[in-house]
């Protein structure tokens, strides 16, 4: 036997080594950076990295062979030591190749949408100016003298406004990925004249865009000022409303904040969605209630009186009365959900990133536990059955097991502090 564990206590430091050296190199790794030049080194990184944690595997095998001989040759001795740190290795060896094969797959998705980035970038920016030509065509028609007073024209136009917006609205997603992808690549060009030139295009395509979105809300509230108009807006709110008490509902729908990391990250990645439908719908919103500001403000008693014709029974000034109380409270009651709705969504984002932090650190907090555990394990493993132990040596051994309960004690005091604060999230 002694010759057995002698073999196995050799080629589990060996294996030990190996695991200290691809630890090592794990904590040397870089942010992934995207550029074409810095991803093609990192990806050679790796390769290398995954031939040597291929050669290094040998070393790991053969201490489990070890182990599993000791295991199988003397299982009538304690092997519970042998076991626990073949336990510990094998854990620590998988949780290295996780890294590996998790970096593998984030340099390849970088390279791709590095690689995609800038074709895309053309093809929208190509569909932004025939968009913008559009527009443009758009507005020189609406604005011709008289051609509001013509029906069937208005109708042809909210036709081709409609057209138009569908296409904005397909392209919203394209242009904030975009925007988020251009980032990206920004913070590994920093200081680069590469990095100059995609600002300035990142900083035209932003401002084209939001040009565009004007552009089209304008178009539309310009057509709108035609006969029936209050109706127009008197719909337009209501729909608005409607929207807004649908995204308090899906809101309030996010909560309560989950209990462990991954629900939390999966309620921030959806919060983050709904952030963005926010930020697409404010300029509707803010042009909505511009338009009736204006409608109110510059529509004459009288034709307000033509168009509300019901009931039949009130003076005119009573009928154009009723249209402006409202088009005023509809707009007034816009507003205030809006600006309800802006804030719960940031205090909900506020409980989020709350949660996040103190849920990482509960996170490492039980990482650390676990590693201290095992290492208290095959320390324990090592203790020799109290029968067996000289008088002499009693006091040492009690040092040993005071560590271990201090080391316990601290660790479970750090995960109840940090489970304790998150308790008030839940």
């Amino acid at each position: 036997m002694i010759k057995d564990s002698t073999q196995w206590l050799e080629a589990k430091q060996e294996a030990e080594q190996v695991l200290e050296q691809a630890k090592a190199k794990l904590e040397s790794w870089k942010e992934i950076s995207y550029t074409v030049e810095a991803l093609k080194k990192q990806n050679t990184e790796l390769k290398q990295f995954s031939k040597e944690i291929r050669q290094w595997q040998i070393n790991v095998d053969v201490a489990n062979d070890m182990a599993l001989k000791l295991l199988r040759d003397y299982s009538a001795d304690d092997t519970r030591k042998v076991e626990l740190m073949t336990d510990n290795i094998n854990a620590s060896w998988a949780a290295i190749n996780k890294r590996v094969c998790e970096r593998e797959a984030a340099l390849e998705s970088a390279l791709r949408m590095l690689q995609q980035f800038y074709l895309d970038l053309e093809k929208f920016l190509a569909w932004l100016t025939e968009a913008e030509t559009t527009a443009n065509v758009l507005q020189d028609a609406t604005h011709k003298e008289k051609i509001l007073e013509d029906a069937k024209t208005v109708r042809e136009l909210m036709k081709q406004w409609q057209e138009l917006q569908a296409e904005i609205d397909a392209h919203t997603d394209i242009f904030h990925n975009l925007d988020e992808n251009g980032q990206k690549i920004l913070r590994s060009l920093e200081g680069s004249e590469d990095a100059a030139l995609l600002q300035r295009r990142l900083d035209n395509m932003n401002f084209r865009w939001s040009e565009l979105r004007k552009k089209s809300l304008n178009i539309r509230s310009h057509l709108e000022a035609s006969t029936d108009q209050w109706k127009r807006l008197h719909l337009s709110l209501q729909e608005l409303l409607a929207w807004l008490q649908l995204k308090e509902d899906e809101l309030k729908q996010q909560a309560p904040i989950g209990g462990d990391l991954p629900s939390v990250q999966k309620q921030n990645d959806i919060h983050r969605t709904f952030k963005r439908e926010l930020k697409t719908k404010e300029p509707v919103i803010r042009s909505a209630l511009e338009t009736v500001r204006i409608f109110l403000a510059e529509q004459p008693v009288e034709g307000l009186e033509k168009l509300y014709p019901e009931p039949r029974d009130l003076s005119p000034e009573e009928r154009a009365q009723n249209v402006t109380k409202l088009l005023q409270r509809q707009a007034d009651e816009v507003r205030t959900e809006w600006d309800k709705l802006n804030l719960q969504s940031a205090d909900w984002q506020k409980k989020i990133d709350d949660a996040l932090e103190r849920l990482q650190g509960l996170q490492d907090a039980m990482d650390e536990l676990d590693l201290k555990l095992r290492q208290a394990e095959v320390f324990k493993g090592s203790w020799q059955p109290v029968g067996d132990l000289l008088i002499d040596s009693l006091q040492d051994h009690l040092e040993k097991v005071k560590v271990v309960q201090l080391l316990k004690g601290a660790s479970e005091s750090t995960i109840l502090s940090y489970g304790s604060d998150t308790l008030p999230y839940r």
